[in-house]
C-alpha cells in the first residue's frame, strides 16, 4: 500500500488517507513555486495528484518521503516552465513569418 512517511508517525500515512497526501503536496508545491505563478497553485497540486495516483496504481506497497513529494512538486513545475517555453518559441516563429 502507498504510504507517505511524515515526521511525526513513524509508520506513515495510508494511500486511502489522500486528503492528507494532498496536504503535503500542497505544502510543496506552495514551497517550490514561484510568486508568479501562486494563483495556479491548485492546478499544479493537481497535477502531483495525478502523478502521484499513476504511482500508486503502478507499485503497491511503495512507500514515499516528503522529499519524493517535493520532487514531484518541482518536476511538476518545470514541466510547466519547459511547457510555456515551448508554446513562446511556437508562437513567435509564426509571428515572424
Amino acid at each position: 500500500m502507498l504510504q507517505v512517511e511524515e515526521t511525526a508517525p513513524a509508520g506513515g500515512i495510508p494511500a486511502a488517507d489522500f486528503g492528507l497526501v494532498r496536504v503535503h503536496l500542497a505544502r510543496a508545491v506552495a514551497h517550490v513555486c514561484p510568486r508568479a505563478w501562486w494563483a495556479r497553485r491548485d492546478d499544479f497540486v493537481q497535477d502531483c495528484m495525478v502523478r502521484i495516483l499513476d504511482l500508486a496504481r503502478r507499485s503497491e506497497g511503495k512507500r514515499l518521503s516528503a522529499t519524493y513529494l517535493y520532487r514531484v512538486a518541482y518536476s511538476v513545475l518545470i514541466d510547466e516552465i519547459r511547457r510555456r517555453r515551448r508554446i513562446s518559441s511556437i508562437s513567435t516563429e509564426y509571428a515572424t513569418r
